[in-house]
C-alpha cells in the first residue's frame, strides 16, 4: 500500500500514555493534508492490543514505556498478538538502545521523541507500510505453492511440528497420506502443460474441500501431494478420509471441453508408530504408495514393514 500514490485512508493506532505526545503526533499528521489519517489512541499496552486485534489498523506507533509494560518487551508482546501490522517504535533519548533492539526483533522503524517533524513521521509510516507489505508477499511466496496456493513444504513442516506437539499433549495419533496421480504424464501429453496445471489446481481445491479444517494438504511437487490428518483415534477415521480422497479424485474433469478421468495411489504412515519425524513418515508413506501402484493403482495402503498392527483401535 503506497499511501502517497493511492491517497488511501490510513487507520493509525497510537499507543502512548502521554497526552502531550498524543496531541503533538495528531497535529503533525494533520499538517499533511494530502494524506488522510484516522488516529486511534490507547494509553496502555493492554488497551492497544485490544484495539489492534479488534479494529482495522494499518500501522502502529508504539511508545515502549507504558503504565503496564516497559522496554523492548512492550514491542515483543504487541508483535506476538499482531505480527501482520507494521509497528514503529517511539523512544525517548535514554531509550534508544531498547528501540534498536525492537528493530532487530522486527519493528519497521524507530523515532526519537523531540526529533520528529511531520515529514519524517509520514515518511516513516509510508515506508513501514510498504516494507511490511513486501515482507508479507515474500513470506507468502515462501510458504505457499505458486501454482495451487497450497502450503509449501516449509509451511507443511511447520504445521507438522505444531501438530506433533498437540498430539503428544492429547495422546492422539496422526496420519500422513502421500498422494500420487496415476498416469498424469498422459494428461500433459494429450492436452498440454497448461491443461495439466489446470487439473492440478482443480485437484488441490477438491482435496481442500474433502478435508477437515484441522488437516493440511501440501503440494510436494509435480503431481504429488501430502495430507496431514491430525487428532486421530481410530483406523476408521483414516480409512474414511482416504476413501473420500479417492472418490474426489475419480470425479470427471473437464479439460479443453473434453471429459477426462484420473485416479491416484495413496500411501499412509501413522505417527508415531511408523516414524516420529516428517521425513521418515514421508519415506514410509511413499513406500506404501508405490505398493499401491504395483497392485494396480487407484487405491490406498498403510505402510507395513512386516505384518503388524498399526497401533490404532480397530
Amino acid at each position: 500500500m503506497d499511501i502517497e500514490k493511492t491517497g488511501q485512508h490510513i487507520n493509525l493506532l497510537l499507543i502512548e500514555d502521554n497526552p502531550d505526545d498524543q496531541l503533538l503526533t495528531k497535529r503533525m499528521l494533520e499538517k499533511k493534508i494530502k494524506f488522510s489519517f484516522n488516529i486511534v489512541f490507547a494509553e496502555s499496552l493492554s488497551i492497544g492490543i485490544k484495539s489492534a486485534t479488534e479494529d482495522q489498523i494499518d500501522a502502529i506507533l508504539l511508545d515502549l514505556n507504558l503504565p503496564d509494560s516497559a522496554g523492548v518487551e512492550t514491542f515483543l508482546k504487541l508483535k506476538l498478538q499482531v505480527p501482520e501490522i507494521p509497528i514503529i517504535v517511539l523512544s525517548g533519548f535514554g531509550d534508544e538502545e531498547d528501540a534498536l533492539k525492537a528493530v532487530r526483533e522486527g519493528a519497521q522503524d524507530y523515532l526519537i521523541k523531540g526529533q520528529i517533524d511531520s515529514d519524517l513521521l509520514v515518511r516513516s509510516l509510508r515506508y513501514a507500510i510498504e516494507r511490511k507489505r513486501t515482507e508479507e508477499t515474500i513470506k507468502n511466496l515462501a510458504y505457499h505453492d505458486s501454482l495451487t496456493g497450497l502450503p509449501s513444504r516449509t509451511l507443511f513442516h511447520d504445521r507438522f511440528t505444531m501438530a506433533t506437539a498437540e498430539s503428544k499433549r492429547n495422546d492422539k495419533k496422526m496420519a500422513l497420506i502421500m498422494i500420487d496421480l496415476d498416469h498424469f504424464k498422459n494428461i500433459n501429453d494429450d492436452f498440454g502443460h497448461d491443461a495439466g496445471d489446470e487439473l492440478l489446481k482443480e485437484m488441490s481445491a477438491r482435496l481442500v474441500n474433502t478435508l477437515r479444517k484441522t488437516d493440511t494438504v501440501c503440494r510436494m511437487g509435480g503431481d504429488e501431494f501430502a495430507v496431514l490428518i491430525s487428532d486421530v483415534s481410530t483406523k476408521e477415521t483414516i480409512d474414511e478420509v482416504a476413501q473420500r480422497i479417492v472418490l474426489a479424485i475419480e470425479k470427471t474433469f473437464i479439460l479443453q471441453n473434453a471429459e477426462r478421468r484420473i485416479s491416484a495411489s495413496l500411501g499412509i504412515a501413522i505417527y508415531p508408530e511408523d516414524g516420529e519425524t516428517l521425513d521418515t513418515l514421508i519415506k514410509h508413506a511413499d513406500m506404501a504408495m508405490y505398493e499401491v501402484k504395483k497392485m494396480g493403482r487407484n487405491n490406498y495402503l498403510y505402510y507395513q514393514p512386516s505384518v503388524k498392527s498399526n497401533g490404532l483401535e480397530q
